[in-house]
């Protein structure tokens, strides 16, 4: 499938990438160095999004209770297969990384 058929590549990708008008400024040179960042969707927003509101609802149980780092982590973050995979392909493609450095969420 290609990239400019998928969610991620309409959504990420320029116009003019996706539609063929994008012009070549020139190359990248091979010895320079790029930052790229990559990340994963969120797996459980609309649970997260219920969970927020209900921390501002103030006739839920949960108004107010917020959740330490640790446990908003284990609940809502993605997992750490799910980080290595991101990980694994970028290096399969030839990316190679300083560091992975996970995220709190």
């Amino acid at each position: 499938m290609s990239l400019r058929k998928t969610s991620l590549g309409r959504s990420y990708t320029p116009v003019e990438v996706l539609n063929g008008t994008a012009q070549l400024v020139g190359r990248y040179a091979p010895q320079s160095k790029m930052r790229l960042t990559l990340g994963l969707s969120r797996q459980k927003m609309a649970e997260q999004e219920k969970f927020l509101a209900e921390l501002q609802d103030k006739k839920s149980p949960k108004f107010h209770k917020y959740l330490p780092a640790e446990q908003w982590n284990a609940r809502f973050a993605p997992s750490a297969k799910n980080e290595q995979a991101v990980i694994d392909w970028a290096t399969s493609n030839g990316l190679k990384s300083r560091s992975a450095i996970p995220i709190d969420w």
